[in-house]
C-alpha cells in the first residue's frame, strides 16, 4: 500500500475481462497472455514512463505466475525498478485497499 500511496505505477497482468470487473485503483492493464501484450508495453513506454520508474506488477496471486511473466517482459523492454505483489489482487481487495471498476482510459 505504501508504494501505491507514493505514486508507484501498478500494472495488472490479469486478463482484460478480470481488470474491467475490478482492479487496483489507477492500475494499468497489460494482460500478459493476450495477443496485444507487447504492443501495450510499447504504448506504455511511448507515454514517457522512465526506465527507473517504480512499477508494481500483480495478478491473481497464489500459483498465478502472470505477474512474473509480465515483469520479465517489462525488464526486457528496459524497465528495472520492478516489484511483484505476490499476494495478488484478491489479497489487495480483502485488505480494503483502493480498487475501481471499468476499462482502462
Amino acid at each position: 500500500m505504501r508504494l501505491h500511496s507514493a505514486g508507484a505505477i501498478f500494472i495488472d497482468a490479469r486478463r482484460s475481462s478480470a481488470y474491467e470487473q475490478v482492479h487496483v485503483e489507477d492500475a494499468v492493464n497489460i494482460p500478459v497472455w493476450e495477443h496485444d501484450a507487447d504492443s501495450r508495453i510499447s504504448a506504455f513506454q511511448a507515454k514517457g514512463v522512465k526506465p527507473d520508474a517504480v512499477i508494481v506488477v500483480y495478478c491473481s496471486g497464489g500459483a498465478c505466475e502472470d505477474s512474473a511473466m509480465l515483469a520479465l517482459k517489462l525488464a526486457q523492454a528496459g524497465f528495472y525498478n520492478i516489484y511483484l505483489y505476490k499476494d495478488g489482487f484478491s489479497a489487495w481487495q480483502s485488505r480494503g485497499w483502493p480498487v475501481t471498476r471499468g476499462k482502462q482510459p
